[in-house]
Formats: C-alpha cells, sequence, structure tokens
C-alpha cells in the first residue's frame, strides 16, 4: 500500500481532475483498472501455459478462445464467491 503514496503528485493530480470532470471516483477507475491489468496479466500466463502444455497438438482459435473464457468465468465466479 505504501506505494501509492510514491505516485508521481503531479500524475495523479491530473488523474484525479480528469476522472472528477467525468463524474467519477479517483479510487473506483483505479481499482477496475488494477483488476483489469490483473486480469490481462492472468490470461498472458494462461495462455502461455495452454501453448507450453499443448505444444505439438493443434487446436483451433475457437477452442482457445473458448478455454480462455471459461476460465475467466471460474475466475470470476471465486472472485465473487470471495466477497
Amino acid at each position: 500500500m505504501d506505494q501509492i503514496n510514491q505516485i508521481d503528485p503531479q500524475l495523479w493530480n491530473d488523474f484525479t481532475h480528469a476522472v472528477t470532470k467525468q463524474r467519477k471516483k479517483p479510487i473506483t477507475v483505479l481499482t477496475k483498472f488494477i483488476r483489469e491489468y490483473l486480469e490481462m496479466y492472468e490470461d498472458k500466463k494462461l495462455f502461455a501455459e495452454m501453448r507450453r502444455d499443448l505444444r505439438g497438438r493443434a487446436m483451433s482459435d475457437e477452442e482457445v478462445v473458448e478455454l480462455v473464457h471459461q476460465y475467466r468465468r471460474e475466475k470470476r465466479a471465486a472472485r465473487i464467491g470471495k466477497k
């Protein structure tokens, strides 16, 4: 949590100004951004693991997309279950 205190003050000011102009709360936007970033990170990690596990096996793009969607559904359900 100490890292937030180290954000460049001008950057934070610009961010909060832009967000409040849109009538949104900065912490809400930042939280959403962090969640989306973590989801993309997990997706990339999963994709790399899938490529490693499936090396030599052919999968269609549709199959890969469905696997990622299923993974996201499971992660979302787990996240909702924790609340």
